[in-house]
């Protein structure tokens, strides 16, 4: 970081269902430079990964739709609050993103613990609260129509799943990028719409 400070990177497993969120932290890791990148620039890049749903993020369940909920989520806050803690990283720097599952995993944690994260980017996901209550937490096991972007609420009904996500938070909510290409099989580019919504 330019003034010295180190920041935390929590990276949710990049998974796609080519992967049928199947892709490991490791594999995530070698695809792409954030290791590289935390070397060269001084700060922590964490890769975990998930047991549910074939290696898929819980984005479905009522424990990982809340804050300290028990879920998935919570689980991820606490492997940054742990990492924060033990490298005496800035907490003001710690960023979230994800590609697939961890798209849309970050979309999660930009709900429930948005006050743990600066910003957060999201490649390929859709929406937080999409599989809301679904029997499971990929295109294929949840609910098909939101992989395939029909899932469609105006942006006040989709910004009400996310402030009931974390509802004595009344802070600012952080920044995002978000990425969605055309080529997609599983996670269709309608979903991009509907998460800038």
């Amino acid at each position: 970081m330019p003034d010295g400070g180190v920041a935390v990177e929590y990276l949710p497993v990049g998974n796609s269902e080519l992967y049928a969120c199947r892709l490991s932290e490791i594999q995530y890791s070698e695809e792409n430079n954030y290791t590289a990148y935390a070397d060269e620039r001084g700060f922590i890049a964490l890769f975990p990964s998930s047991k549910n749903n074939e290696s898929c993020w819980d984005i479905a369940s009522p424990e990982s739709l809340i804050h300290e909920g028990g879920g998935d989520s919570t689980g991820l806050a606490n492997i940054v609050r742990w990492a924060v803690s033990e490298y005496n990283a800035d907490p003001a720097k710690a960023f979230v993103t994800g590609s697939s599952s961890g798209c849309m995993m970050t979309n999660v944690m930009g709900a429930t613990y948005l006050d743990l994260f600066a910003a957060s980017s999201c490649y390929s996901g859709f929406p937080a609260g999409c599989l809301a209550g679904a029997p499971g937490s990929s295109p294929g096991s949840g609910d098909p129509a939101c992989g395939r972007g029909e899932s469609v609420k105006s942006g006040e009904e989709w910004a009400k799943l996310v402030r009931d996500m974390f509802p004595s938070y009344n802070g600012t909510y952080p920044p995002t990028m978000i990425w969605h290409g055309t080529a997609d099989e599983m996670v269709f580019y309608p979903n991009l719409e509907e998460t800038l919504k």
